[in-house]
């Protein structure tokens, strides 16, 4: 099972998705931005890493938010979810064709990638 970090940074009550590439696994769905976990990677760093590198986004980790999994929809991944404060915005996209901030209400599920879907409760219920 491939370990996966993703980060939900919130500015002003909005959300930063990013949307894949086209030509990517996935492609043209949403997903809250982060990337593969390193083998004994720590994940909040792991995320870091991850931000910067496929984003150039420095991101302040704030809180764990869970493990998320579903052997349905995307049973190879398992996704460490955090909270994360943006120290600096994102700087350019390797990965994704654009980034989007959008009110947690408003997060287009259809157009979200499967397991990370299961997060958008989570960030109702803490509204």
């Amino acid at each position: 099972m491939k370990k996966v970090a993703a980060a939900v940074i919130e500015k002003d009550g909005y959300i930063l998705l990013a949307r894949r590439k086209k030509e990517k696994k996935w492609g043209g769905f949403l997903e809250f931005p982060g990337g593969k976990i390193l083998p004994d990677e720590n994940p909040a760093k792991g995320l870091s890493r991850e931000l910067q590198e496929e984003f150039g986004v420095e991101v302040k980790i704030v809180e764990f938010l869970g493990v998320f999994k579903n052997e349905t929809v995307q049973p190879e991944i398992e996704l460490w979810v955090f909270r994360a404060k943006m120290v600096r915005s994102p700087a350019y996209l390797i990965d994704h064709d654009e980034v989007i901030w959008v009110q947690p209400q408003a997060i287009p599920l259809a157009e979200l990638l499967p397991l990370d879907r299961e997060i958008v409760p989570l960030l109702l219920k803490a509204k």
